[in-house]
């Protein structure tokens, strides 16, 4: 089934919300706890909605992967989205009120991510 984009956003992870290692759950923190990863934050919110998106992005190209970023044409060309994969690392967190949803994702972002789009559709 194909989805229909109604809006795009182009968000840019200076513009996030700065979050601190000690933010996170134990586990994670234990995970991501050297300096070579940035902790960022910013939230969406639909009706009564809100859902909040934190990323946790390596500051880092593994050295393994360096070589075939450097020649990697396409990946040089879109560079500010980073390089690597989207992660879900932790999505547990909901909370019910009486007339509102709050819930949080933990993704692990492409590594040196600076950018992000995102696709709002059905």
């Amino acid at each position: 089934k194909s989805h229909i984009i109604l809006q795009e956003y182009e968000l840019d992870m200076s513009e996030c919300k700065d979050i601190k290692k000690s933010d996170l759950p134990l586990s994670i923190q234990e995970d991501y706890k050297n300096k070579d990863f940035t902790y960022k934050a910013f939230s969406i919110v639909f009706d009564n909605h809100t859902r909040e998106y934190v990323c946790i992005i390596p500051t880092r190209i593994p050295k393994i992967l360096q070589k075939a970023f450097e020649e990697h044409k396409e990946a040089q060309e879109n560079k500010d989205y980073g390089y690597g994969a989207f992660t879900l690392i932790d999505d547990t967190y909901k909370e019910y009120k009486q007339e509102s949803i709050y819930s949080k994702e933990i993704w692990l972002m492409p590594a040196q991510c600076k950018k992000l789009t995102i696709e709002i559709g059905v």
